[in-house]
């Protein structure tokens, strides 16, 4: 599940102006520019982090613990980066992490302006991530919010994050896809 917090992160940036989506079929366009954006994300995370029992056994209780405020600490902790939104990438539906066979989407609603998509993915060690994004935008300016529920056995963790995103430019220079700023 540590991954989860990485993929999080890709999903909250790029999400905000990519949203996750099912088909091309069940997206309409969204009205953006093309162009840098600069995107930030900041949240709270409640709950134990759901790192498998196994895992967490074979670490001592120090480092455990040490572990266990790491991961939860990452869910909430704000994240800024930059996203280059090309013509390709509006074309293709603005798909984000759409190489994992183990997840499920649905787009809940899609137009010009909006977006709400549900995604639920079975993790191989048996955990389960569910997300449920609702993001807005005019052509320059981009807000959501994302809703994640991780689980593994008995431990679920959620994080709620809110996002707001602008355009900054319509050369992305040295941005080829996603670059997080510190």
């Amino acid at each position: 599940m540590h991954r989860n917090v990485r993929r999080l992160a890709a999903v909250l940036g790029a999400g905000a102006v990519v949203a996750l989506v099912a088909q091309a079929a069940d997206l309409v366009k969204p009205n953006v520019k093309l162009g840098l954006w600069e995107i930030t994300s900041a949240g709270k995370a409640s709950g134990p982090p759901p790192i498998p029992d196994e895992v967490l056994a074979r670490l001592p209780p120090d480092r455990r613990a040490q572990v266990l405020a790491s991961v939860q600490g990452a869910a909430g902790k704000p994240i800024a980066l930059r996203q280059c939104v090309t013509a390709e990438k509006v074309s293709q539906g603005l798909q984000v992490d759409r190489a994992r066979a183990d997840c499920q989407r649905k787009v809940v609603s899609s137009s010009a302006s909006e977006m709400s998509v549900h995604q639920e993915c079975s993790e191989p060690s048996g955990g389960k991530v569910s997300f449920d994004m609702h993001f807005a935008w005019a052509s320059d300016h981009v807000t959501g919010t994302v809703h994640m529920v991780m689980t593994h056995g008995a431990q679920t963790m959620s994080t709620d994050r809110t996002i707001e995103g602008h355009w900054v430019s319509a050369d992305c220079g040295a941005v080829k896809d996603v670059e997080m700023l510190k």
